[in-house]
């Protein structure tokens, strides 16, 4: 008997030294799997604007029981009218390869919550509009990214600061017949 409990208790252990070298490794990872980006710090000054985001964020919680690690705006101008393009995401970007390869360049950055909102630039329509405020000093962030397609997008159409939504997907959406 005594036997059999130094084994389940060799076990156990085994069990746990080999999972605490497995989180090192994960946290090893994600340290290299880092870039920064540096943008102009901005503030959400339009109340309306920043529900749109925060609803579009607590979507991505829902969908996927995690927050996301980014969100990307863009403003559009199709047909001749303004759409706003708000992008949920775990990483920015999967891998090194695809942010070498997109080479965004972004107008602004802020922090939420630890969920970093970059806007894509896009034009002075933001700061017609009193959708954000520009900070003057430049800042940097640190972004992740690693391997992972969980991604909410929402596209808005903006008629007089009201926002109508016409598009709502993830990328993990799977129809079947």
């Amino acid at each position: 008997m005594v036997r059999f409990k130094a084994i389940i208790l060799l076990t156990l252990i085994i069990f746990l030294l080999d999972s605490c070298s497995i989180k090192r490794m994960e946290n090893f990872q994600v340290e290299n799997n880092k870039e920064l980006i540096t943008t102009r710090k901005f503030i959400i000054s339009n109340h309306n604007f920043k529900k749109l985001i925060l609803s579009s964020k607590e979507r991505f919680k829902k969908r996927y029981k995690k927050e996301p690690n980014s969100i990307t705006i863009s403003l559009l101008k199709k047909d001749n009218q303004f759409i706003v393009e708000i992008i949920n995401s775990e990483y920015l970007y999967n891998n090194k390869e695809e942010k070498d390869f997109m080479n965004e360049s972004f107008f602004a950055g802020m922090l939420i919550d630890n969920t970093l909102i970059l806007i894509k630039n896009s034009g002075d329509y933001y700061l017609e509009k009193g959708l954000i405020n520009i900070e003057n000093e430049s800042t940097s962030f640190k972004t992740y990214y690693g391997n992972s397609i969980n991604s909410c997008l929402q596209t808005f159409k903006i008629l007089d600061n009201n926002y109508v939504l016409i598009n709502n997907s993830c990328a993990s959406d799977i129809y079947t017949e």
